[in-house]
């Protein structure tokens, strides 16, 4: 999936652990991404 720009793809979710996918699309929980400022890195 490309969309030819260069913004990150994330999608909150209920409770999950943080993880990328093939596609580049990092995926994190709603609690860690409230709360943990270094959620997004990585």
């Amino acid at each position: 999936m490309k969309s030819g720009d260069f913004f990150k793809k994330i999608v909150v979710v209920g409770s999950q652990k943080a993880r990328k996918d093939e596609n580049g699309i990092q995926y994190v929980g709603g609690v860690p991404f409230l709360l943990d400022e270094n959620s997004l890195n990585g």
